[in-house]
């Protein structure tokens, strides 16, 4: 099993306990070939927690805490998780989503929204879901009787359905929300700092977790507040925003405030689908404000001109600027 042609098949039986004597016995001669390996393994049966929404320990095997002890002792951990998210991030859509989501029985879809697009769908229970450009969603075809359960990987809006006795949660990477009924908004891209959650109306509670999904403490949040959890630090901030400018990209407006260009490209890229380069650092510092609807891109760029001294060019999706 190479690093550039391992049966990742196999890597997944093995965490969930489907492997015999033999097949165990490659997995560990993979492992003990390389020590950064073990990164691997980690980033698989992180996965099984999340995607399974497995928040207890009944996962963490004897062998898994005999690999993190190992994994913590090695200098290379914070460069190489980098790595290894982005190998398995590429392996993800395929073989390890099927076998993820259909290893207890039950059938789970993924809804995959390119840069540039939206797209709303509605659950099986009625509750109404608006994903953002780039943005992931996976969830059951039938929700269990005690829980609803989904997981977000980006940016969604959510008009659930209310019924008491059956509780909605949206699981993402560092946060869980869970409500009975309510409309709010959720920001977790996998690549930012932040996951920022917005309540329009309702009431709900919001479960912090760090890099191994332990839950470290919990906010509930009223109507027109957001909460802004730190993924480095672990801290979170509460206040109260204006609701028709951050649920801009519902009505496809590009809406920013006193954000630094470097912050404001990245909404461009997702909504234009395209690549943007700065040559100069010290311009992707800079903090402008402004509130765009239908505009082409170039329009977009002419008018930031305006308030910043730039220049720009397009190719290829390619958008690059310069002093």
């Amino acid at each position: 099993m190479e690093d550039n042609n391992f049966n990742q098949e196999l890597l997944i039986k093995f965490i969930f306990g489907k492997t015999n004597e033999a097949e165990e016995e490659k997995i560990k001669d993979w492992l003990n070939a390389d020590a950064r390996r073990y990164e691997i393994l980690e980033k698989y049966m992180r996965s099984k927690a999340f995607l399974l929404s497995k928040n207890d320990t009944e996962w963490k095997t004897k062998d898994y805490l005999d690999i993190r002890r190992k994994i913590q002792k090695k200098q290379t951990r914070r460069l190489f998780h980098r790595i290894a998210a982005a190998f398995i991030g590429l392996m993800f859509i395929g073989t390890l989503t099927f076998l993820l989501f259909n290893t207890e029985g039950e059938k789970w879809e993924m809804v995959t929204v390119e840069k540039g697009n939206q797209q709303q769908i509605i659950l099986e229970d009625g509750t109404k879901v608006w994903l953002a450009p780039d943005t992931k969603l996976y969830y059951p075809l039938k929700f269990d009787s005690d829980k609803r359960e989904v997981r977000l990987e980006g940016q969604g809006y959510f008009d659930v359905e209310h019924d008491k006795d059956w509780p909605f949660v949206v699981y993402t990477k560092y946060s869980d929300i869970k409500v009975l009924g309510t409309t709010f908004n959720v920001k977790a891209y996998p690549d930012d700092y932040y996951t920022t959650t917005i309540l329009v109306d309702g009431l709900v509670n919001l479960e912090f977790k760090n890099d191994e999904s332990e839950i470290l403490e919990n906010q509930l949040l009223n109507p027109s507040q957001k909460c802004i959890y730190n993924h480095q630090t672990l801290m979170h901030d509460v206040h109260t925003v204006d609701l028709r400018h951050e649920l801009a990209w519902r009505e496809n407006r590009l809406s920013f405030r006193n954000e630094t260009f470097g912050d404001i490209a990245t909404k461009i890229e997702r909504h234009y689908n395209v690549e943007v380069v700065f040559n100069n650092h010290q311009l992707s510092k800079k903090r402008l404000t402004g509130e765009f609807k239908d505009e082409s891109l170039p329009q977009v760029l002419e008018t930031l001109q305006e308030w910043s001294s730039f220049s720009f060019t397009i190719k290829n999706s390619v958008v690059i600027i310069e002093k």
